[in-house]
């Protein structure tokens, strides 16, 4: 099994795979290819109108360790949509590590008697976003997040998108559709605003454009447009997300209106004093030492840094910037660390994110574990 913490390292030809990984504003492919998967682990994911569960395949030789959390999907009205995509996702991990593999033997025999050869590390995961029920607005959008490790500095992450109708005849969700024929313009503008406002996250002058297969999730009545690593920022700043509101959409009520007023629980416990706000954009924010000591994280601070730390998982952060490196990757979340009353607070989305907790809400509190 990957130890996802272990950083990963430079970027190869692998990644030229990419092309095989695309929105489903492209049409589907490999329909017909998806490889028998033996082995597997189940873990089924409840999400309302469509589910997600993992089909997960592990390997490990002496030339590279690999995990395969392939998302399989149920529940949608169109099953002949739903079946193709179940098969391109197989199909496209698998072939995909099959590359690695082939690299990964090769490199190794190249090292043999010239230096030591590290094991190459590849692993794919998934993120459910909307569920294609009525309160996501009828769109199934998850993420397919791919990890390699494949000898150097350090590896590379990249995030694949997908949204669709969940009607009786599906179809891919187009950022044309949502934001009209001048969508690239209005988009364009976001984006650059964004690079304004943080000039000293992004790199100068490297924006022009969105693409034609832009990446993008659907989340809150926005669109998050999804930037890979050292498309228009360094490799520490890690994936970037640029959310943009969709003309006509309506935000989900998932933060309760008296969030304030509510409890917040660790492991069945309430926390002493830890209270919730809303923020800007209507993002929940909570205590973060309170709530990470709980769950058994140590807090210290280091040059501006604050550190989380937990056996071998470490997340640093810093106030005002939405940007949350781990030794696994670099997350945004819509907002950044702020201290208010001498506190520092981070998004709710924090625990689940990038701790990997559980955050769900009840009538009186905020659970987490």
């Amino acid at each position: 099994m990957i130890n996802i913490q272990q950083p990963f390292k430079r970027i190869t030809t692998i990644g030229a795979v990419s092309a095989l990984l695309l929105t489903l504003s492209a049409p589907l492919a490999f329909a017909d290819q998806a490889t028998p998967v033996t082995a597997q682990a189940e873990a089924s994911v409840q999400a309302g109108a469509a589910q997600l569960s993992s089909k997960t395949v592990t390997d490990k030789t002496d030339y590279y360790e690999s995990e395969l959390n392939i998302p399989v999907i149920s529940g949608m009205q169109d099953k002949g949509y739903q079946n193709t995509l179940n098969a391109n996702l197989a199909a496209r991990a698998h072939a995909e590590l099959e590359k690695l593999k082939k690299q990964a033997k090769d490199d190794a025999a190249a090292a043999a008697g010239v230096y030591e050869f590290r094991p190459y590390m590849f692993k794919v995961s998934y993120e459910l976003i909307g569920d294609g029920s009525k309160s996501s607005g009828g769109i199934l959008s998850f993420k397919l997040i791919t990890s390699a490790y494949t000898g150097g500095a350090h590896g590379w992450t990249r995030v694949d998108t997908y949204n669709v109708r969940n009607e009786a005849k599906a179809s891919a969700v187009k950022l044309k559709e949502l934001f009209g024929n001048g969508y690239k313009t209005i988009l364009n503008k976001a984006v650059n605003a964004e690079i304004a406002a943080h000039s000293d996250i992004y790199f100068k002058d490297t924006f022009k454009s969105i693409t034609d297969d832009q990446r993008f999730y659907l989340k809150n009545g926005k669109a998050v447009l999804v930037f890979q690593q050292y498309e228009i920022a360094p490799y520490a700043a890690g994936i970037r997300e640029i959310a943009v509101a969709v003309p006509g959409s309506k935000p989900d009520a998932a933060v309760p209106g008296n969030l304030s007023s509510l409890n917040v629980t660790v492991g069945g416990k309430t926390v002493a004093g830890a209270h919730l706000f809303v923020g800007k954009d209507g993002i929940a924010m909570a205590p973060l030492r309170a709530i990470s000591a709980q769950l058994g994280y140590e807090l210290s601070w280091n040059a501006g840094w604050t550190d989380v730390d937990k056996g071998t998982q470490h997340v640093s952060l810093q106030v005002g910037k939405d940007n949350y490196a781990s030794t696994a990757a670099q997350v945004t979340l819509g907002a950044a660390p702020v201290m208010k009353d001498n506190t520092l607070y981070v998004p709710l989305s924090f625990f689940s994110k990038v701790l990997k907790a559980t955050v769900s809400y009840t009538k009186d509190a905020v659970v987490i574990g």
